[in-house]
């Protein structure tokens, strides 16, 4: 659906002007505007205006604060023409509803523009005063609620909703303050948008254009482009799980524009000529591919990796996946060397020595079938020993995929110390419990174990809190050889990356799955995007809305073991525009 732009001036010389572009269907005016533009006359001010604007629609306001008299003008305003829309506030300068008047002015076939409405309220009592044949417009004050620190947003969404039944009624959105407004208004599906002179310049290039890719799609929203702190892919040596082309189409086609990539390959990414291999395979993709180079070599925590030669060809963390640190010494030479660069360490939080040999969370189910567990104090040990170390160097460190209220108690309280520590979770960690396990289904085989059901209500907690900083999907795609097997051998791990948005769009409400999903940018020292005039484009495309029950053909990775296989998720990604290129599911 197109949004309509009104331009919002009174004067005359301007009206001429904008009355030649085809870009604007109409305009609106108030008394306002028209002292400024030097009116003396009102009736005779908007006759004049009237002369040049004589198709378009425009909107003339009455002045007066009592019903009587706003009666009176309301009838002489609309005698001028067939294009005039008379303009009446929701409310006198008293509060008092404008109800009697809208009633009795649409009774007698009357065009209206009911303005200065704030809330989805206001647009309820002024539908239950008019009938489904005579115009009317609901001009919704956005940027003036804005300006009090209220989001407009909700409001509007209600105010279209309730409108749907009435072909008549168009929701326009009025108090125009930047570019993006228009935008906005168009996600939206606001029938009309008045804009100030000044700012319909400033668009006007880009309303008029022709492209080679048009996107239409029915609930369109955009947002600034996602990011996952966690994928990994396979290539080089495990292109049988995923290579790093099709790895990066399947992220873009997620949503996410931006994705840290893990060193789980075959070399181990510990060397600057494998960051190197990873940047050059990446660097003309549509996704963003930031690399994390091996905490240690081979990831066998013994020696370190050579940080600076990979910090200084892209690598922008250190980490070795899913395995801990044995050597505290280690972790303390690494937290104090990055200092020197603004490097980032990652520790994967796990005692190994408490969870040897263990298949999910220790608890009631792995108790009734048998299955050896991670104790949640394993996880709790390692953070307690990582924190006491950050705490001594002073430096920076990143905890990746946090699972049990413990590591959360301890997170919060470093944090209130002011150390330089951050956290994730695991999408899966928020959205299944361990009962899961019962059928011994593999897919639910992941690291982090998924926890009990009161853990998970408290992750939840503690995303909202914003205890934990990032959620990420974990992707970690298995070849089916190394997933469909017994319980006992089959490998961890769960694709991720089509399932995040839905899932924690199930979870959350959409601001907040969107702020999750567009957060962490700061931690890893990753430019975030911006949607502003000439600003570089990094947009994901979804609908927030749509309902649908997860399966393999929602997969675009190789390997399909994913965790959410016949599960109810809601909201649909389209695509994203991201390093000039366009991605649109198909």
């Amino acid at each position: 659906m197109k949004t309509k732009i009104f331009c919002d001036i009174a004067d005359i010389s301007l009206i001429k002007k904008f009355n030649n572009k085809s870009i604007v269907k109409g305009f609106t005016t108030n008394p306002s505007l028209m002292r400024k533009a030097g009116a003396k006359d009102y009736l005779i001010y908007c006759k004049n205006i009237l002369k040049i604007c004589k198709k378009k629609p425009i909107s003339f306001e009455v002045f007066a604060d009592d019903f009587k008299n706003m009666l009176d003008q309301a009838y002489k305003l609309n005698s001028l023409g067939n294009n005039v829309f008379v303009k009446i506030p929701v409310c006198n300068s008293k509060g008092k509803f404008s109800g009697k008047i809208i009633n009795t002015l649409n009774k007698e076939n009357i065009k209206l523009n009911i303005t200065a409405v704030y809330n989805s309220a206001q647009t309820l009592k002024i539908l239950k005063n008019i009938n489904k044949k005579t115009k009317v417009i609901i001009s919704i004050f956005a940027g003036r609620a804005g300006d009090t620190g209220k989001d407009p947003i909700p409001e509007f969404e209600k105010s279209i909703f309730l409108s749907k039944k009435f072909n008549n009624v168009n929701i326009l959105w009025a108090s125009v303050r930047e570019p993006y407004n228009y935008i906005q208004a168009k996600q939206l599906g606001c029938d009309i948008i008045t804009i100030p002179p000044s700012i319909i310049e400033k668009i006007q290039k880009n309303i008029n254009y022709s492209a080679d890719t048009i996107i239409s799609e029915k609930n369109l929203h955009v947002s600034i482009g996602w990011l996952d702190s966690s994928v990994c892919f396979g290539e080089p040596g495990l292109e049988e799980r995923e290579d790093l082309e099709n790895g990066v189409k399947s992220a873009g086609l997620s949503g996410f524009t931006d994705v840290i990539l893990n060193s789980e390959t075959l070399p181990i990414l510990d060397s600057k000529a494998d960051i190197n291999y990873i940047k050059s395979k990446t660097i003309n993709s549509v996704v963003t591919v930031h690399p994390l180079g091996a905490f240690s070599k081979k990831s066998e925590s013994l020696e370190l990796s050579d940080f600076k030669e990979m910090h200084d060809v892209g690598c922008i963390g250190f980490y070795d996946f899913k395995k801990a640190i044995k050597n505290p010494n280690l972790l303390k030479t690494a937290l104090q060397y990055v200092q020197h660069f603004n490097g980032l360490i990652f520790s994967y939080p796990l005692e190994d020595s408490i969870s040897k040999n263990a298949q999910v969370h220790e608890g009631n189910t792995s108790t009734m079938y048998g299955l050896k567990g991670f104790p949640p104090i394993s996880e709790e040990i390692a953070i307690s020993r990582d924190l006491k170390i950050l705490e001594y160097t002073d430096g920076k460190l990143h905890i990746p995929t946090i699972s049990t209220v413990g590591s959360i108690k301890l997170i919060k309280e470093a944090k209130s110390k002011g150390l330089n520590v951050s956290c994730s979770v695991s999408v899966n960690n928020l959205f299944f419990n361990d009962e899961k396990l019962k059928d011994f289904d593999t897919r639910f085989k992941v690291m982090p174990p998924i926890r009990d059901e009161k853990t998970r209500k408290e992750l939840i907690k503690a995303v909202n809190s914003g205890v934990i900083d990032i959620v990420t999907s974990d992707h970690c795609p298995i070849d089916i050889d190394n997933k469909k097997t017994d319980f006992e051998n089959a490998f961890f791990g769960s694709t991720g990356l089509e399932s995040a948005f839905g899932a924690l769009n199930s979870i959350f409400k959409i601001d907040k799955t969107i702020s999750i999903l567009t957060s962490g940018h700061k931690i890893f020292d990753i430019e975030k995007p911006s949607i502003n005039v000439k600003s570089k484009a990094k947009l994901t495309l979804f609908d927030p809305n749509q309902d649908y029950t997860f399966s393999k053909s929602h997969i675009f990775s190789k390997s399909k073991n994913s965790s959410f296989i016949e599960t109810k998720l809601k909201g649909k990604v389209f695509g994203i525009v991201s390093n000039s290129k366009v991605l649109i599911v198909e």
